[in-house]
């Protein structure tokens, strides 16, 4: 049984990086669990983890996860020039930022949105802006203030139609790493591939994984439950938030 949920939990860990149509072929949003663990049965390829046959090592298959570089803070490309604050009313407030690389003003009110980021207000102080991540920081004259400690965080894109070319050649590398479920939330990486697509795309071992995007993950169900929401939304941001050596780790995910 405990073979049987790792095998749950490793499949849909991959699955969720990779939204097409295709995916309907090996999971269906709409089968139970026992119907979604069936076309894997039957296709044999129910490997031990690690232990894998490997593939002819001829076959040329694209890559299809690559690490990004993390963007840029908003004060680097931007610096706030000052605020004309109005007591009487929000909605007259306006930002006046120097865009460093051309020089040229930019006018901001609430709910604009500048390099992703939307104002949520403009106060005497500075500007609140939510970040594509949901932070929260406000730009001063002299820089960013953040409210909370943020997450060490690493940036990966996702070729999708690439990635059902792996999936359909060699649906073996889903067992290059091997998850155990702990008690509580979430699932520790109890092994990994060196050079295995899971550790190109951001996992080590030891790793703690415990929410994708809004989704806590207590059971294999509630993997499978984030995928399902990012399939009917049709999201192009997949966030998994880990824990790695006491310390919190977002592995962010740009799906194309």
């Amino acid at each position: 049984m405990r073979r049987l949920i790792g095998l749950v939990f490793r499949c849909l860990c991959v699955k969720f990086l990779f939204i097409s149509n295709f995916s309907a072929l090996l999971f269906s949003t709409e089968k139970t669990l026992s119907e979604n663990l069936a076309p894997i049965l039957q296709k044999q390829i129910f490997f031990s983890p690690l232990q894998t046959k490997k593939q002819d090592q001829s076959l040329s298959l694209p890559v299809f996860v690559s690490p990004l570089q993390t963007p840029q803070p908003i004060d680097t490309l931007y610096t706030l020039m000052g605020v004309f604050f109005y007591s009487d009313g929000q909605e007259k407030n306006t930002a006046v930022l120097l865009e460093q690389s051309s020089k040229k003003i930019i006018f901001l009110k609430i709910n604009d949105t500048i390099n992703g980021n939307r104002v949520l207000a403009i106060n005497d102080n500075g500007v609140v802006f939510q970040s594509p991540l949901g932070d929260r920081f406000i730009l001063t004259t002299s820089g960013i203030r953040y409210n909370q400690v943020l997450p060490q965080r690493f940036y990966f894109k996702i070729n999708m139609k690439n990635a059902f070319e792996w999936l359909r050649k060699q649906p073996e590398f889903l067992f290059t790493i091997a998850f155990a479920s702990g008690n509580g939330i979430g699932f520790s990486v109890q092994e990994i591939e060196p050079g295995s697509i899971f550790e190109v795309a951001g996992f080590m071992k030891n790793d703690r994984v415990i929410q994708i995007n809004d989704i806590i993950l207590k059971t294999p169900k509630d993997a499978f439950g984030a995928y399902s929401e990012i399939l009917k939304t049709g999201k192009k941001l997949a966030i998994v938030k880990l824990v790695r050596n006491n310390r919190p780790v977002e592995l962010v995910y740009i799906l194309e």
